[in-house]
């Protein structure tokens, strides 16, 4: 699933930096909106994700680069969401921008 990666971009297109992405995701948690200890994850893929959008990579890039990971160490993915990122990717790639 895709929505965490997107959710970080957009946030941080929304002004919001690392320190604020986790003071979010704490209260999340504490709210019961995300399960206990989660936050600790998404802190990291917001500094993973920091570091992608200074080389102007996309969501869509990152996530496959999530997925080469998973594929790496033998997680099993659905190829409709890889075709799906692909072309999106492709898509940015060529136009510079999302459609």
């Amino acid at each position: 699933d895709t929505s965490l990666v997107q959710w970080v971009y957009m946030m941080l297109d929304l002004g919001f930096d690392e320190v604020s992405i986790g003071k979010v995701c704490d209260f999340c948690e504490f709210s019961g909106f995300m399960p206990k200890g989660y936050g600790v994850h998404v802190a990291n893929l917001v500094g993973a994700i920091v570091r992608a959008r200074s080389r102007d990579i996309s969501p869509e890039e990152m996530v496959l680069t999530i997925y080469s990971v998973a594929d790496a160490v033998g997680v099993e993915t659905n190829p409709k969401d890889l075709k799906r990122l692909l072309t999106n990717a492709l898509k940015r790639g060529k136009t510079g921008e999302m459609r």
